[in-house]
Parts: C-alpha cells; structure tokens; sequence
C-alpha cells in the first residue's frame, strides 16, 4: 500500500473516531438534558462513590492506592473510579461530567473492542469490505443500540470490566490462539481484572474461556488426520490451563480480599429470591432490545456463516464467544437488571453487523437496497424510541425498573422494538421538598427516621440527593435516615430498623425494586402500620399526607414510646412468618442501638447496645436473640468498653426469655468469668421455644443517672 492511501486511511480514521467521541459526548449531555431526577440505589451509588474516591484522592494522595486496593473486598470498590477521578476533579463531580467519562473511557472502548472483533471475522475478498471498513461500521452500529446505552445512562461502570473479557478475545484472535507465554498471560491477566472491577463478570470471563476451548477443540479435530488427543493435550489443553492459573495468581496476590470475599460470603443463598427461570431471563434479554433485533442478530449470524463471507475457523470462537455470553447470564446468574444486558451485547452487536454485510451481496441491486433502507430506518428508529420520553401511542414498550420489576409490560407492538430507557423525570419536585422540610424537622437532635420505601419515587437516597441538591453540600450525615430491606433472602428483618427509629415513613402503593413476592420482608412494615399490629401501638400517625409520582401517598407515624422486650420478641416473629423464607442476612442478635444496616449483616460479632435503667420487663435498651432456644443452653460473650468508662464488674446482666406468645421469664443472671470479669456465662434450660434478651444496666452508684452509655458486647454465642 502506497504512503498517501496509508495517511489518506489514517486522516479517515482520525475522523471517524472524533465523530465517535462527538457522538458519545452528544448522546450522553442531550440524554441528562433531558432528566429531572433524584438517582437511588445502584444509579446513584457510582457516582457517590466516584465523588468520594476524588475527595479522598485529593486529601491524601499517598495512601489513595492503598484505600483502593483495600476496596477490592467490598460489594463497590473504588477500582472503576481510579481513571475517573481527573474528570471529576478538572471539570465537576456533576452527573454530566460523571455520565460522560464512563461513555468515552469505558463505553466507547468497548465498542471499538467489538469493531476490531467484527474486523477480524470477515474475509475482505468475498465481503467486499476493508476491515477497517467493518470497523468503524460495528463502532458506530453499537453506538446507535440504545439498549447498549443504558447501562451508562444509569450510571453503570461495567463496560469497563467487560471490556477487558473483550479485550481477551482480541488478544487471542490476533494472537492466533495459545500461541506464546506473554498471549496467555495477558488473557489471564484481562480475564481476572475484570472480575475484579465488577464482580458478575466471572460469569463473562468463563464464557470466553470456554469459547477458546470450544475454538481449541475445533481447531484440533479439523487438522490434518482428525483429532489427537496427545496434541490437543499439549497444545491446546495445557496452555488454556495455565491462562486458568494465571487468573488465579492474579485473582489470589492483588485481588486477595475479593477472593475472601467470594469465599467468606454466602452469595448464591443471599440473592435466591431474586432468582428467575432461565427462560424468564432470555426472554428479559430479547424484550430489553426488541424481537426483531434479536431476529436480525440470529439471522446475520447463520447467513454470514453459511455464504462464506466469515473465516469459519475465527466464526466458531466469537460464535461461540457472542452465544455462550448471551447464555450464561441467565442460566447461571439469574439475576435480572439493566447492566446485565452487556452479557447479550455482543451476540446482538455480531450478529447485526453480520446481517448487514451479508446484505451488500444481496442480488437484484433493488431488493438489496428497499432491504437496507428498511433496516437502516427501524434501526434508528429503534435508537430513537429506546431512549425518548416514551408518549401514550399505540405503541407500549417494555419499560424495566432498576432489577426484576417491570414498570410497564408491553403489548404485542411494543414487543418487537426495544425496551424504552428514556431519561428519568419527576415532577413531584414542589410535593417532595415539603416532605423533605417535615422530615429535616422531625429528625432534628439525632433523630432516626425509618424510610419504608426504596425505590425511584421515595428512599432515602432520593431524599439525600434532593437535600445535597439543595444544599451543594455533599455531606448529608445530619439526616438520620434508616433504610429499609429490599430482598428477602439478603436483608434483615426490618424489625431492627424500626426498634431504633423515632419515625417511619409509610408509601402507599407498594412499589418495591424487587419482585413484591421477594420483598415481604419491606411489605410486612406497611402490614404492621395499616393493620395495626401491637408493634404499631408504640406509635401514632401524624396529621397530613404527602403525594408523590405513580400515585404515591406518604405517611408518617411518629413513635411514642420504646418498645418492650416482650413486643419484640413477637413481632420479630411475626414478621418471620411474614416473609416465609431463609433470613440468610439476618445477624445473630438485633439491638435497640446498633446501626442497622439491612444487609451484610450475618457476619457481625460485636454488638453495640446502650445501659438501661428500667426493669428488665420494661427495658429500653436490649440485645434479643434472632433464634429460638429450647431445651439446655449455654450463653457466652464478653463485654468490651466502648465509650464509656464504667468497670464491667458494675455492669448488671439480665437475661429474659420471651415464648411465642410473649410471655416473659425472667432468667438466673449469668456468672463472670474468675479471671475476667468482662465475660460472662450462663447455663439455663428452656422448656418452650424462646428468644433471649439481655439487658445490661449500671450497678455504680456514680453512674446511675448515667443512662445511655453505649456498650459492645463481644461473640455473643448460644450454643
């Protein structure tokens, strides 16, 4: 090729990749112009997080690295924010510049990841295109797929992990498979990172490396003289194996807290209730881009197979690679969320690009073109329908909430085009800041406010963005907000929650994120309050009522004393069999003074819970058993000093036994340990199933009006 076609093709791709960044940047800034939003949950907790990470990046630097790494053995590590952080700092830690930095530094580079896959598949001769052609074609055809988009929309940062599986199938296609030491280090490098940034994306990974055994496995029984087993062994088993152990390595020296994460965390028992069907999650898959593209997507693949327009050796790896990943998710994972749909990006991405270059050989000319002017037109059209404010038409297309709910079900027009994920708009603003104004109010002096509500109408970060966009303040921690459970099998029962909250906020309809049926355990708080369990009797509801979006009244009920041991016990119970399923996230002990946090709780083993003065009947502060005790039992903890000096021996144990019918026994206290006087033992027998509760008091007579001193109590075990 002579210099001048050379620079003629550099100048052009030049342009095309500044169009490219234009058209990220445009799509990104005219989409949020559109918005009117209060993010939540999984939309706004990146970019939280992202603002937090340049915050502590500025403080101090040095250590950034290490706060970092430290992340890793975290649900959200900081990792995604580390190449995000000089736009938040150089420009502003606005939605704007956040959405825009995850479309050109981890959108943008998958798409083109996918055109240098989409270039490396096609022979040039018979489909009359340059691969650079082809390149530049399947970057801006997945650029123009809103379903594409809309994990970056929502404030995901998973291209970035899935990029690096995209990169993977590069490195080996353009590698010409195992072929050395540094190719297959650095697929096991890409295959563990990703992970690593995002956690799902083991699955993805798994689906790569199973297509290069598949790829392997083809390769070897095509050769001359068939398959050999011995060869295969050598060339094609062993090197996969090492790029398996390369993962591990890496996965086990940087990523060593992810790995005791993963090990220490029992994930696939906490999320069973968000689990579906694997028919219910190919079909979430098809509706999230529309029937007819995944028809396009499966037909441009078996066309292009079958004219011979694909090298058939490099088809049967990204085939392999595009089919298996739109496969795993919901066959494995299970789960079902906008993000999740990156899992099927590159079998709709192939799949159409395929159909199209297949096209431009269709015979007669005009069939071709009437066929290519249709495609292109319902392709934009489908772009534009996908990410507009959707309009009342006959047209009504599948509109998904944050995880398993849909917010609309579609009907039969709107099935065959993609699901709509049009800019976020409220216009309850005016409504929501007098709610917010009562809430400021009411949680004045510390006080907790239980918000039983969480998703895109009320929770409590809705009400923390609205306060920070009030306030340009970050900081918000003065707004006392308790959140409420979302997953059954995950959360904790509510009930410790609502045992430290002063007020609880009630929303009526019941719009979980979750399917309502995996969301009982934040339903049986709206039961409580409206059939007015005894729980419900320690409060009363507060005159007036607040109207929010999707019909949406507020309620608020304001406590009027503390609940007694005896009233916990049984609504601890009743809520069990509320909910009717494993509580897997439910700590061993719920307190009237621990900071409740609905998940990641079944690990704790230090408790916090205040002195207090009443009789143990009437107690304000207690710790009380999540399990039952019946029969013998021995009860053992430590209590440890935690902002308050009294000497554990001038410490008063109690120890109640509250039966299903909340009946009260009172219990021997328990003995000290000889050679420590902060350990305790009691050794007791039950003749009814029972929940214990301690109550810890102050026997100095220097500290008896000294009640509220917070204590910890260490490893308390029932065994």
């Amino acid at each position: 090729m002579a210099a001048e076609d050379k620079k003629n093709i550099q100048a052009k791709d030049l342009v095309a990749f500044l169009v490219a960044i234009a058209l990220t940047i445009a799509i990104s800034l005219i989409y949020l112009g559109q918005e009117k939003a209060l993010y939540w949950s999984d939309f706004n907790y990146y970019q939280i997080i992202a603002i937090a990470a340049a915050r502590k990046f500025l403080e101090d630097p040095a250590i950034f690295p290490l706060l970092v790494l430290g992340s890793t053995g975290l649900n959200y590590n900081l990792i995604y924010t580390v190449p995000l952080i000089p736009g938040m700092l150089l420009v502003s830690q606005s939605r704007e510049t956040f959405i825009a930095s995850l479309a050109l530094i981890y959108q943008l580079p998958y798409v083109m990841l996918l055109g240098a896959l989409a270039a490396s598949l096609f022979k040039e001769e018979e489909s009359k295109a340059s691969p650079d052609i082809i390149f530049w074609f399947q970057v801006f055809l997945a650029l123009s797929l809103a379903t594409l988009w809309a994990p970056t929309l929502r404030g995901y940062p998973d291209f970035g992990a899935a990029s690096l599986v995209l990169l993977a199938s590069l490195l080996y296609l353009k590698k010409g498979g195992f072929t050395s030491a540094k190719t297959i280090a650095s697929i096991g490098i890409c295959l563990a990172l990703a992970p690593l940034i995002r956690r799902h994306f083991f699955y993805l990974a798994f689906a790569q490396a199973l297509a290069m055994l598949i790829h392997q496995l083809y390769l070897n029984s095509t050769s001359t003289g068939g398959f050999k087993s011995a060869e295969f062994f050598k060339r094609s088993l062993i090197p996969w194996l090492a790029t398996g152990m390369v993962s591990a390595i890496v996965l086990c020296s940087l990523g060593f807290l992810f790995v005791s994460s993963i090990i220490g965390n029992p994930y696939f028992s906490l999320y069973t209730s968000a689990y579906v069907s694997p028919f219910e999650g190919l079909v979430y898959l098809v509706s999230s881009y529309g029937l007819v593209v995944f028809a396009m997507a499966c037909a441009g693949l078996v066309m292009a197979f079958r004219s011979g327009i694909v090298h058939k050796d490099r088809a049967v790896f990204l085939y392999s690679f595009a089919i298996l990943s739109f496969l795993i998710w919901p066959v494995f994972g299970k789960h079902l969320a906008i993000h999740y749909t990156i899992y099927s990006d590159p079998f709709i991405c192939l799949g159409a690009t395929c159909l199209f270059i297949w096209l431009t050989k269709l015979e007669p000319i005009r069939l071709r073109s009437y066929v290519l002017a249709i495609l292109v037109f319902f392709w934009s059209y489908n772009f534009v329908i996908g990410l507009s404010i959707p309009k009342e038409s006959y047209l009504k297309q599948t509109e998904y909430g944050m995880l398993t709910v849909p917010m609309q079900e579609p009907n039969l027009a709107g099935r065959l085009v993609s699901a709509n994920y049009g800019p976020i708009i409220r216009k309850d603003f005016a409504e929501l800041n007098r709610l917010l104004d009562r809430i400021r109010t009411l949680s004045k002096d510390g006080k907790e406010v239980f918000i039983a509500s969480d998703n895109g109408i009320l929770g409590a970060d809705i009400l923390r963005n609205l306060e920070r966009k009030r306030t340009g303040t970050f900081e918000v921690d003065h707004l006392k907000l308790v959140e409420p459970p979302m997953l059954d099998s995950r959360d904790a029962l509510a009930l410790e929650g609502l045992l430290t909250a002063d007020y609880v906020v009630l929303a009526r309809p019941f719009l979980p994120m979750y399917r309502p049926e995996d969301s009982r355990d934040l339903l049986c708080v709206l039961e409580c309050f409206e059939t007015n369990w005894q729980f419900a009797k320690d409060f009363e509801q507060l005159p007036g009522q607040f109207k929010l979006d999707r019909n949406s009244t507020i309620t608020i009920w304001k406590r009027l004393k503390p609940t007694s041991p005896a009233v916990a016990a049984t609504t601890f119970e009743k809520m069990r069999s509320f909910v009717k399923t494993d509580l897997t996230g439910q700590p061993r002990w719920i307190s009237t003074d621990e900071h409740y946090v609905a998940h990641d709780r079944q690990k704790l083993s230090i408790f916090q819970v205040r002195l207090s003065k009443e009789g143990s009947e009437n107690a304000t502060h207690y710790l009380m058993s999540s399990d039952t005790i019946n029969g013998a039992f021995k009860l053992t903890g430590r209590i440890d000093q935690h902002e308050t000096k009294i000497n554990p021996k001038n410490i008063k144990i109690e120890v109640l036994a509250v039966d299903a019918e909340g009946q009260v026994h009172k219990l021997k206290e328990p003995r000290r340990s000889k050679d420590d006087d902060s350990e305790f033992i009691l050794e007791d027998r039950l003749e009814s199933p029972a929940h214990l509760i301690l109550v810890f008091s102050t026997t100095s007579e220097e500290n008896k009006n000294g009640e509220g001193d917070l204590i910890r109590i260490q490893d308390p075990q029932i065994k």
